[in-house]
């Protein structure tokens, strides 16, 4: 770990990376890192989760080279791979836990997907990270919560209200498919109060239909891609249908 505390190199072999959070994250905080270095002589990549034990307790002597398989079978830890091609030199990677106890991860602006699932979130969770594999290095760029189409910086002013004119929608590198069950897991990114229950245009699940509604007309572009709103899909929780609103 380098003096500043953001940086994280592997010196020899392809394990013993297992690295912490400073502090305990909250439900729905992202956690963001790039991966600074990797190298192609070695299988498996960064491995991703969280723990219930606070890091300060636990001795460096004791924690195994793996995370997984190691501390993935013990109680309070929740850690799972990335697949390789999601962890490449350059990539930014944000992963986060919902409050139904599943973590999602989401790499550069692709989309969201899901890692792992039966959290325990009653308890406080620090971050936990295995620099891996064929990952060598990676920077730690803090941690963000979103909300009403702001992006607040931990600790820091919340930033501008972003530009909503149409844009092209970012391509999808993430080589694999979201989870659809596990969309109806997400509130809200407007009102969070309402579950995310309608489906637009793009594919985005991510608000209430009253909100999705009110966007339609006010913007009529996906605050998550900008993609122009054609259509509004309504997920109906107790039947598989859906309509077009």
């Amino acid at each position: 770990m380098s003096k500043s505390h953001r940086m994280a190199e592997r010196q020899v072999s392809f394990h013993n990376g297992i690295i912490f959070t400073n502090r305990a994250i909250s439900v729905r905080e992202q956690v963001q890192l790039r991966i600074e270095r990797t190298e192609n002589m070695w299988h498996g990549a960064l491995r991703l989760g969280f723990t219930s034990f606070c890091p300060s307790h636990l001795s460096q002597c004791t924690l195994p080279p793996y995370a997984c398989p190691d501390l993935d079978r013990q109680l309070g830890f929740w850690v799972a791979p990335l697949p390789e091609e999601c962890a490449r030199q350059g990539d930014m990677i944000s992963f986060w836990v919902s409050r139904r106890g599943r973590i999602h991860y989401r790499v550069n602006d692709g989309r969201d997907y899901l890692l792992l699932e039966d959290v325990d979130v009653s308890k406080p969770l620090w971050g936990l990270i295995d620099v891996y594999g064929q990952t060598v290095a990676i920077e730690m760029l803090g941690s963000v919560k979103k909300g009403c189409f702001l992006t607040y910086k931990v600790s820091c002013p919340p930033e501008a209200l972003p530009d909503m004119e149409p844009q092209k929608p970012i391509p999808d590198i993430n080589p694999r498919p979201p989870d659809s069950t596990d969309q109806d897991d997400e509130d809200c990114i407007v009102c969070f109060s309402m579950a995310a229950d309608t489906v637009l245009t793009c594919g985005h699940q991510c608000m209430c239909t009253s909100c999705a509604l009110i966007i339609k007309e006010r913007f009529g572009v996906c605050p998550l891609c900008r993609q122009v709103i054609l259509t509004i899909s309504q997920r109906c929780p107790s039947s598989s249908k859906s309509f077009v609103v």
